[in-house]
């Protein structure tokens, strides 16, 4: 899913935060994708199924933040992280993640994350995402 060209908030003049979502689950990206459509200061740019993917999508798309699982077929989340922090420095990403040993998501914050999070909850990250549009 691709989202068209972000215009610029009437109100106040700031784009909406670019996000894309990479997981292997389509039923996670989903819901993802719906509660972040709800939010004007998001914006859904695309959405990949997996790390090697999401370093294809991130060149054409320009995302400012990705939502990152860990364990993915073809290239996992810790990888694709590393990568994109050398590529794209400034580029965040954020680590979500149904891991259940807490070095898991710790290596993903040392692969460069800015922050984790567990999907068995996923009101902690909306709020993370909204946080970070709101700031512009």
């Amino acid at each position: 899913m691709l989202a068209q060209q972000p215009s610029p908030d009437p109100e106040d003049g700031r784009l909406p935060l670019r996000v894309l979502i990479v997981d292997d689950m389509a039923s996670m990206r989903f819901l993802l994708e719906a509660n972040l459509a709800l939010d004007r200061d998001c914006r859904l740019v695309g959405q990949a199924e997996n790390g090697a993917e999401a370093l294809e999508m991130i060149e054409s798309l320009h995302p400012d933040l990705v939502v990152m699982d860990i364990q993915m077929p073809v290239m996992d989340g810790m990888t694709a992280t590393r990568e994109i922090r050398k590529r794209w420095p400034s580029l965040e990403v954020v680590g979500f993640s149904s891991a259940r040993h807490p070095s898991d998501r710790a290596d993903l914050m040392a692969a460069g994350a800015v922050e984790s999070f567990d999907k068995r909850d996923i009101r902690p990250l909306i709020d993370f995402v909204q946080a970070r549009a709101r700031r512009g």
